[in-house]
């Protein structure tokens, strides 16, 4: 009975095992990172470069999950800030990556991380708890991770475990560029906790980060204009729009 179970379990493990092999290929990484840079810098121009470096990592290896990996945080990136001429399209193709990564490496936080961020930017809390889970138990440094984890948490209703979620992504990477990111779901969950004070003092350090983003500072006139502070929220507002 046991040999029969093996026999029938092995050609799906051999499967399982070769989607979840890793590209050697330098040629493929080095555009997937090429990739990553043009979407770390930000700005349309760039998006466009990291599309192309993105396509060809893919051609030049498709095992490679950091090529996936790009494609789908870029194209998340040019929905976002509205740079895409096909929004829906490019959030499907974003969700595909997404599951791809997984496909090709289940054990990769990374790839764990980017299924559950898609998960969570469309509204399916529990599989994207589920996701970021395996991400920072598979690698307990995992910053975005964290961070996306503790947005799940608190938009999930656990505010206890989002704050500290989102306090351990600011522990490990506290001036990277997501911080200001996890910074703002940190005053968030604050805010959804009725502490005002401490949703303010924190949006003014997630608006230090990067004083040319426009969310923190909105966030930060809602939050002053919640606590009676109209004078400085109109203010805030007045140079915000």
């Amino acid at each position: 009975a046991a040999r029969k179970l093996i026999g029938q379990m092995a050609p799906e493990l051999l499967r399982r095992d070769g989607e979840q092999t890793q590209s050697r290929s330098f040629p493929a990484w080095n555009e997937a990172s090429r990739a990553m840079w043009h979407i770390y810098v930000g700005s349309r121009t760039h998006s466009d470069q990291a599309c192309i470096a993105w396509e060809r990592a893919i051609e030049l290896d498709p095992h490679l999950v950091y090529a996936w990996y790009a494609k789908a945080a870029g194209l998340y990136q040019r929905v976002f800030n509205q740079w895409s001429e096909d929004p829906k399209s490019d959030m499907d193709a974003f969700e595909s990556a997404a599951e791809r990564c997984v496909m090709l490496d289940i054990s990769d936080s990374a790839a764990q991380e980017i299924c559950g961020f898609a998960r969570l930017v469309n509204g399916r809390l529990d599989d994207a708890i589920v996701h970021l889970e395996r991400a920072v138990t598979l690698n307990p440094s995992n910053a975005q991770a964290y961070s996306e984890l503790g947005q799940a948490y608190t938009f999930a209703g656990d505010s206890g475990k989002g704050i500290a979620a989102l306090e351990e992504a600011l522990a490990i990477n506290p001036l990277g560029d997501s911080a200001w990111s996890a910074q703002s779901a940190l005053a968030l969950a604050y805010f959804m906790t009725d502490d005002l004070d401490s949703a303010i003092e924190i949006t003014r350090k997630a608006a230090a980060i990067n004083p040319k983003l426009l969310i923190p500072q909105v966030f930060l006139a809602g939050y002053l204009a919640a606590r009676g502070d109209m004078e400085e929220a109109t203010s805030l507002r007045a140079r915000v729009i």
